[in-house]
Parts: C-alpha cells; structure tokens; sequence
C-alpha cells in the first residue's frame, strides 16, 4: 500500500487485497484508515486520520514496523507493518 500526504491510498498491492478482502479499485483514493481499520493487540485503533505512524515516519525518515489486527470480512487478520517514506518529485 502506498498513500499520499493526505494518507489517501494511491497504490494497492494484491496482498492487501487478499490481507483485507478490499479490491484495488475500492481502495484507491479512500482515507487508509478507512480501508485499513487497524487494531492494536489491546483493540485500540491505530488507524486514525492524522496517523500519527506515518507522521512518525515521514518525519524521521525512516521505516517502522508494527502489528495491526485488521479486519476481513466478519472476522480478523494479524499483520506486521513496515512503513518507509518515498519521495515523489
């Protein structure tokens, strides 16, 4: 998944499709934590407007990692998370 400053998605890969049974199509364009909808372990949303996770990585530079409980369908998916910056001129 890729996402732009305002953390729409602009990329969709077919893992995130199958990870969150959202199709590319239906995800590009839309806010990530809509699509995304991720948990904490403790069910805390961590997928939030204003993610502080990708503030967090866009202003230090560098990639973090993380484990997010996502939903898929009427149940449930645990990930592990790498985010990294790009920048795009």
């Amino acid at each position: 998944m890729a996402v732009d400053t305002e953390l729409r998605i602009v990329g969709w890969s077919t893992t995130m499709a199958d990870v969150t049974g959202v199709a590319g199509p239906d995800a590009l364009g839309r806010p990530c934590w809509e699509v995304v909808a991720g948990r904490d372990e403790r069910g805390e949303a961590v997928c939030v407007p204003g993610c502080q996770i990708a503030r967090a990585t866009w202003s230090a530079g560098g990639a973090r990692r993380l484990r997010l409980v996502v939903p898929r369908g009427g149940g449930r998916v645990e990930v592990e998370v790498s985010t990294s910056m790009a920048l795009v001129e």
